[in-house]
């Protein structure tokens, strides 16, 4: 209800700079507040709001759990959060941007589950996520991963081949797949099926 009152305010703190040059302090100590909190009246909605409401305990766990190295403990830092994110949805089930940090956090926490070697459990997560978002394509590197690691190299294959050449970040999947590998063979996670899945993303 303020949106309209708060875009009114700006232009009018607007009008009240412009009788000034653009290189004067004042000028250019408020113009980015200005700008700022134009954009936040413009681009205000609903959803984004109450998500921000429902998160208040979200945000100092994240951040402590981006500083934690034990990776059971990361996991379980993330099964808190992601019960947080599912009671929050109870509030607005129609949100878009809360399924989208629902998938994300899945993801998040399958890769944590595989630091773990909670194999199984990162393929439940990684499927959970997906499900709730397909649009977090990225979640299927986690999802090959546990499917290897569990020994399930026919079911890891199609996520292989139809990712592995497909554009992603500033390269394809398949830089990412083996920058996986790689992370989790210096944590001493291996499985005899990583030399097929090596092979198949060497081959161009």
């Amino acid at each position: 209800s303020l949106t309209k009152e708060g875009l009114e305010l700006m232009q009018d703190a607007e009008e009240r700079l412009a009788i000034f040059p653009d290189e004067h302090p004042q000028v250019q100590e408020y113009w980015p507040y200005i700008e700022r909190l134009t954009y936040f009246f413009n681009n205000f909605n609903q959803d984004t709001f109450q998500l921000d409401q429902q998160l208040i305990d979200y945000d100092p766990s994240a951040e402590q759990s981006k500083t934690e190295n034990d990776p059971h403990q990361n996991v379980l830092q993330q099964e808190e959060l992601i019960r947080i994110l599912l009671e929050s949805e109870k509030a607005i089930p129609d949100s878009e941007m809360i399924k989208n940090v629902i998938a994300s956090n899945y993801g998040t926490l399958a890769w944590y589950q595989l630091l773990d070697k909670q194999f199984t459990a990162a393929e439940r997560s990684a499927r959970a996520g997906l499900e709730k978002d397909p649009d977090e394509e990225w979640i299927n590197t986690n999802l090959a991963l546990a499917l290897l690691y569990q020994g399930k190299w026919e079911e890891a294959l199609p996520v292989y081949k139809r990712l592995k050449d497909k554009p992603y970040d500033k390269g394809t999947y398949r830089d990412t797949f083996l920058e996986d590998l790689n992370l989790l063979e210096k944590e001493g996670i291996t499985h005899p099926d990583v030399m097929k899945a090596r092979e198949l993303l060497k081959n161009k």
